[in-house]
């Protein structure tokens, strides 16, 4: 009869799987966060760190009647920082402020991934029933708030490398306009129409939201005309010629930049 020697016999098992082990235990160890400090909840989700590895996942679940505002700032000052959505038209844009609308037709899953990562992000996610969402506008304060933004603070903001402190992280201010500036791209090529330039006299003279209540009683541009009676013209215009100047501008600028294409790409 022969007896196994119980050492030489499970030692070689033991090797193979104490290298398994230690090598779950490098993996796990891998993943790992320091000096990490966060605050979540259902509409929320901001975390500072100086090392970050992995990823955290939040997931909007579906419900057809909702929409989803996503808004979000990263900020990462070493290694690889990724925030990721799934949604085929989505772009990770970093260090800038973000404001996205999602449907939730199918679930939402925003994930942010570390690799020896040192910052912070900020997310916001609440969600709206879509019937409680109602987006008025008007046509003629549309065109209105552009000629000024295009006449006189578009290319400021373009330029500007002003910031602003954030939760102690420095903020470009052009960020908090990203959407007005994406809007102005769209038009930056009139900035040097007449039309624009006999708006831009006019704004000097008043604060472009003077005009609101004149341009929101006049039919819609571009085929606006001048009323009998008009309680603004002794405050907004020297004269009926001023007046008929500035619905002129108003009605050619909004033809020239084909301001109707605008309304009906992002209409409501």
């Amino acid at each position: 009869m022969t007896f196994i020697n119980l050492q030489d016999y499970y030692l070689p098992f033991l090797k193979t799987h104490l290298k398994y082990i230690l090598l779950i235990l490098i993996i796990t160890s891998c993943r790992t966060t320091k000096n990490w400090h966060s605050d979540q909840t259902d509409k929320s989700y901001t975390a500072s760190y100086d090392e970050f590895n992995g990823k955290k996942k939040i997931e909007l679940k579906r419900n057809s009647n909702q929409i989803a505002y996503l808004s979000y700032l990263t900020i990462n000052n070493k290694g690889n920082l990724n925030l990721d959505v799934n949604r085929k038209d989505f772009h990770y844009i970093p260090n800038k402020i973000e404001h996205l609308k999602f449907d939730l037709n199918n679930p939402l899953i925003i994930q942010i991934k570390g690799d020896d990562a040192k910052g912070k992000f900020y997310l916001e996610y609440p969600k709206y029933k879509k019937k409680e969402i109602q987006v008025q506008y008007n046509s003629n304060f549309e065109l209105l708030s552009l000629a000024y933004f295009l006449s006189n603070m578009y290319s400021d903001l373009k330029e500007s490398n002003n910031t602003f402190d954030y939760n102690g992280s420095k903020v470009n201010v052009a960020d908090l306009f990203s959407l007005n500036l994406k809007i102005g791209d769209r038009f930056k090529t009139y900035q040097n129409s007449e039309n624009l330039k006999i708006l831009k006299d006019f704004f000097k003279k008043h604060w472009y939201l003077d005009y609101t209540k004149f341009v929101l009683n006049l039919s819609n541009f571009p085929n606006a005309k001048q009323k009998r009676e008009n309680s603004d013209l002794h405050t907004l215009f020297d004269s009926k010629k001023d007046e008929e100047q500035f619905i002129l501008a108003s009605n050619n600028f909004y033809n020239e930049i084909k301001f109707d294409e605008f309304l009906l790409e992002y209409k409501p």
